[in-house]
């Protein structure tokens, strides 16, 4: 097992080998942005995550026509698009996401049924909406440029998903611990996910404030009406 491993299944096997994160959470970079709640998540999960996905409905602006100020509460928000055209459209949902779905949007529960497209389908063009969240970004956007926008999540809480999550082994002896812990929360800094998020443009948004607001307003400013302030996310 490495000392410094990356945690893709909180409830693997292999996280009986990982050790607590409690003092790794409330020692993180001071720009860390994250809830007592979250926090109290991940001491249990033993994960420290450097981002997250926020749930959007994507849909294909060649069957909806403009959607500026469009937020989604219910069904009918996404139903009325296109002259009320997209309620009669295949759809697709992400599986993992079907729950949070079923919570945050009116109506999606008795609608589920009916979404019988698949990702694949909405990347095609043969679905006019994609259910999901931005970890599905960069796919979208190098098979339909200019053809998708994507409409943020109306309410008080959205339910986000963390990404790129690291553990550390506790079966490493004190000094490797020491610096394994130091490198996890070299992860959590405004130059780490500078790096991962921004130079190297991996999904997900940045925890770290400072690099998700350069992230937001100067490089993907199409996520400006998508980020919310972090009180209004929960995370599953």
């Amino acid at each position: 097992m490495p000392e410094v491993f990356a945690c893709t299944d909180p409830d693997a096997t292999y996280m009986q080998a990982a050790r607590g994160v409690e003092s790794l959470l409330k020692d993180a970079s001071a720009d860390y942005d994250l809830s007592e709640e979250a926090v109290a998540q991940l001491a249990t999960r033993k994960m420290v995550p450097m981002g997250f996905h926020i749930p959007v409905v994507y849909v294909n602006t060649t069957a909806t026509g403009s959607v500026e100020g469009v937020s989604v509460s219910s069904m009918d928000d996404v139903w009325g698009l296109g002259n009320g055209e997209m309620q009669f459209k295949p759809a697709a949902v992400s599986p993992v996401l079907e729950a949070a779905y079923t919570d945050m949007v009116s109506g999606f529960s008795d609608a589920l049924p009916d979404m019988t497209a698949t990702r694949t389908d909405f990347l095609s063009g043969a679905a006019a909406a994609y259910y999901a969240d931005t970890a599905d970004y960069f796919d979208v956007l190098a098979v339909l440029p200019g053809q998708v926008a994507m409409l943020p999540i109306a309410g008080e809480t959205v339910q986000c998903r963390f990404a790129d999550a690291w553990s550390v082994s506790a079966t490493a002896d004190e000094a490797v611990q020491i610096a394994a812990d130091a490198f996890v929360m070299f992860l959590t800094t405004n130059n780490a996910q500078d790096r991962f998020y921004i130079q190297c443009s991996n999904t997900g948004l940045p925890l770290n404030t400072s690099a998700r607001n350069v992230y937001v307003s100067s490089v993907r400013r199409q996520f400006e009406p998508i980020v919310q302030g972090m009180e209004h996310y929960q995370f599953r």
